[in-house]
């Protein structure tokens, strides 16, 4: 995968990378071997996600 060659990381570590990542709501769940959609573009936007998150 692109993480595992970028970061020089192995396929356990970035599989648990791409699903912290599900988590936090920047990447759509896996569909097989097709591209996951991308749900955040920029850092700003996901910083702002997460402070109205975490003050409900």
């Amino acid at each position: 995968s692109l993480l595992q060659r970028r970061l020089s990381i192995g396929y356990a570590r970035a599989a648990r990378i791409i699903d912290q990542l599900e988590r936090a709501g920047v990447v759509g769940p896996g569909a097989g071997a097709k591209a996951r959609d991308i749900l955040i573009s920029n850092s700003e936007t996901f910083l702002a996600t997460r402070h109205r998150a975490e003050g409900e």
